[in-house]
This record gives C-alpha cells, sequence and structure tokens, in this order.
C-alpha cells in the first residue's frame, strides 16, 4: 500500500517538473465560434432593416441625424413604390401592408415596446407624398413624435449611414 503512495507521488511530480503550462485550443476555438455567431446574428438583423428594392432620394442638403448617433431606438419602415401598379407596399420588419393602416398595430406594438423610439422611414424616390403623409400619420396615432427620412446624400452611390433628415410630427 506505501509503495502505490510513493509511485503516485512520483508521478505528480514528473507532471510538475516541466513547468510550462499547455495551451489549450478547443476553448479557445469554442469561444471565437461563439463570437462569430453573436456577430453574425447582429449583423444579418441589422441588413435586414434595409430593403435593397428601395431607390432612396438624393438630398442636396441632408445632415446626419445627431438625434441617436447608435441608432439603438430605431423602428425602420420600407416604403416600396410599384411603378407598373403605382402603388406602395409599406414593410417593418417582417410584417408588410398595402396601406399604413396595416401596420398601425406593428407600429403602435414596436413603440410601445420601445417608448423612446423613432421612425426611420426608407421610402423610394418615386413613391408619392400622400404615401408617406398617411404613414406619417399612423406614426402619429401610434404616439411617435419623431419620424427620420433615409436618404442618398448627393453624389454618392450607397446610403448613407443612418437616417440624414430629421422631421417631428
Amino acid at each position: 500500500m506505501a509503495n502505490a503512495a510513493i509511485k503516485r507521488q512520483r508521478k505528480r511530480r514528473r507532471l510538475d517538473v516541466d513547468g510550462d503550462p499547455e495551451f489549450q485550443v478547443a476553448p479557445m476555438v469554442d469561444v471565437l465560434l461563439v463570437l462569430m455567431l453573436f456577430f453574425m446574428a447582429i449583423t444579418s438583423t441589422e441588413v435586414l432593416k434595409n430593403d435593397k428594392a428601395v431607390n432612396l432620394a438624393d438630398a442636396n442638403h441632408a445632415k446626419p441625424n445627431e438625434q441617436n448617433p447608435h441608432h439603438k431606438h430605431e423602428i425602420t419602415i420600407n416604403v416600396e413604390w410599384n411603378a407598373s401598379t403605382e402603388s406602395a407596399r409599406y414593410v417593418l420588419d417582417q410584417y408588410a401592408a398595402e396601406t399604413p393602416d396595416g401596420l398601425a398595430s406593428a407600429i403602435a406594438a414596436k413603440h410601445a415596446a420601445d417608448p423612446e423610439g423613432y421612425v426611420v422611414i426608407r421610402a423610394d424616390r418615386d413613391a408619392e407624398y400622400s404615401n408617406i403623409s398617411d404613414l406619417m400619420a399612423v406614426c402619429g396615432s401610434a404616439g411617435i413624435s419623431s419620424v427620420a427620412f433615409s436618404v442618398l446624400l448627393k453624389n454618392t452611390p450607397t446610403p448613407a449611414p443612418g437616417p440624414t433628415t430629421t422631421a417631428s410630427q
């Protein structure tokens, strides 16, 4: 019995003698994969808010939105214009409607979840003003007092980061 205890002590000493800690690769890979999945999920959520089918209007004197530079409280609504039927389609996240009233409950729910939220309208350049004003009226009836418009800065091929012109109701 004493011999077994002595052998275990010697074995422990041999393991401790080299003194170099081993670098564990597997946990590091696991952490990196989790981080990668996290960033992919966040990026996907932000990209889905911007509809590529919407051709934003150009703005000569647009200014970046300074109300919320981190876009934390944005409620983004895309207004798509169909030239053949001369009608607008309103899209908010996974909800789509042919009239702004069709999104009224979704807009109110978003605002109730985030009372500091403000609406960013990404309207197609060919959309009629009456479509935008009807949408703004629905936002106002939901209790949203701040609306911003996303536009292209003049002479830039890509959209400006976030909303660029702000209007209050």
